[in-house]
């Protein structure tokens, strides 16, 4: 079935009904519940950043977006997992970037989906699918807010689950020593939604790049100054995700500026 996008939409029945007047009603009703939360919890991206963040960069963020893509690709193809993930989760899919680059990894009768909480994102990203993979069913891209346990997320549980390029930072807002706050919250989710054997994919911001403040260009200078801030150091990750019950099987590093982790449950 095809959407007005011209995203079509695999198993209806597990992921989301086709987009119809019903579907276009609950987006606008998720963007009006993102636009009444307070400006200072969001990154205040300046009125270009999705063609700069696709189009734009410097070369040192364009290869730092090109050489994590490329880690996770051979992660995925050294443990042969490549054409046979029956489920992905890309959380915080921006462009569509990952959906677009690990469409391959993913069985011919898996399922892909694509979340963010950014009404802007989510409209791009399914404009380029339509032009690109038109004919790719497995496909949907959904207007969520991963904080809220509530906003549903279809087709769980899924063996690969991504959140690249640093999210994480995202989630980190007024974090406690307890860990009672959003981003335990969001990692505890992320452990739920992943399948047992799953593998969950996610990068974020090195030491050094937090502390000289060396983010991606898109953001301004308290944007950066929040994101640094907000950013887990990798001792404390380590043990938030052990409180969930997952671990670190891998560590990589793409660049000085980013950290990358492959983990799975305990």
């Amino acid at each position: 079935m095809v959407d007005k996008s011209g995203v079509s939409h695999p198993r209806k029945d597990v992921l989301e009904r086709p987009r119809d007047r019903a579907a276009e009603v609950e987006d606008l009703l998720v963007s009006r519940e993102l636009a009444r939360e307070p400006s200072r919890d969001r990154v205040g991206y300046r009125a270009t950043w999705l063609a700069r963040y696709e189009h734009g960069l410097d070369e040192a963020d364009e290869r730092l977006k090109r050489v994590e893509a490329e880690l996770v690709e051979e992660a995925l193809r050294r443990r042969g997992l490549w054409g046979s993930v029956q489920g992905y989760l890309d959380i915080g899919t921006c462009t569509g970037r990952y959906l677009r680059h690990l469409r391959d990894a993913i069985a011919p009768a898996g399922r892909i989906v694509g979340i963010d909480n950014n009404v802007e994102s989510i409209l791009t990203t399914r404009e380029k699918l339509r032009r690109a993979h038109r004919d790719d069913s497995r496909i949907a891209v959904l207007l969520r807010d991963f904080r809220h346990a509530d906003s549903p997320i279809p087709g769980a549980p899924f063996d690969l689950v991504t959140c690249m390029m640093s999210t994480i930072s995202h989630f980190g807002k007024n974090r406690q020593p307890s860990f009672e706050d959003p981003l335990q919250g969001t990692l505890r989710r992320m452990s739920d939604l992943l399948a047992g054997g799953g593998l969950l994919v996610l990068s974020f911001w090195s030491r050094q790049a937090c502390e000289a403040r060396d983010l991606l260009s898109i953001y301004d200078r308290r944007d950066r100054e929040s994101l640094a801030a907000w950013t887990p150091g990798p001792d404390e990750l380590r043990r938030r995700l052990a409180a969930t019950g997952l671990a670190v099987s891998e560590s990589l590093q793409p660049d000085p500026r980013l950290e990358l982790w492959l983990c799975r449950h305990r």
